[in-house]
């Protein structure tokens, strides 16, 4: 008997046994729709490491320098990959005076967090090797480009000159 009161109880109480069987809090006449798929970009990134730092330098007043590690897709790698990625990070990163990124192609050629820690990526102006694909950009008042080398045998370090700077 007191089970019968029980769930005449909650059919009255909650609308049917089902939902006192564990049906989700939706109510059933909520419109479920799939997520809309945002555009996708045509070719995948990821910012691994952003940094910025004041200038130490008293001739340069109050500049800031910001950089940049990226791991870049190596089957997107390409100059026009590069342009446009370089051209996404400049506006993302654009309250900077100065902007680095190093652009890797393969998990191999980042630092560790520890290895960021002791300054070495700060102390060179290269990346590690030519094992793989890279990419080094700059931007400031007066230029901006980027340097970049593909994983050819013998290849050679191309520069491309965006805005300012001298004629290469």
């Amino acid at each position: 008997m007191a089970l019968r009161l029980l769930i005449a109880f909650a059919l009255l109480s909650f609308g049917s046994p089902t939902w006192v069987l564990g049906r989700s809090h939706f109510s059933s006449n909520c419109e479920q729709r799939p997520c809309e798929e945002p555009s996708r970009s045509p070719f995948r990134y990821v910012i691994v490491y952003e940094t910025t730092v004041a200038s130490a330098l008293p001739q340069r007043g109050a500049e800031t320098f910001q950089t940049v590690d990226v791991l870049l897709d190596p089957s997107s790698f390409s100059e026009a990959t590069l342009k446009r990625l370089f051209e996404l990070l400049s506006k993302r990163f654009s309250k900077s005076n100065r902007l680095f990124v190093h652009v890797h192609t393969h998990l191999d050629d980042l630092y560790t967090p520890e290895e960021n820690d002791q300054g070495i990526s700060g102390r060179c102006n290269t990346l590690r090797g030519d094992k793989h694909a890279w990419a080094l950009y700059n931007r400031s008042d007066a230029y901006e480009g980027f340097d970049y080398k593909l994983t050819e045998p013998g290849g050679s370090v191309i520069t491309v000159r965006l805005r300012g700077g001298p004629n290469r």
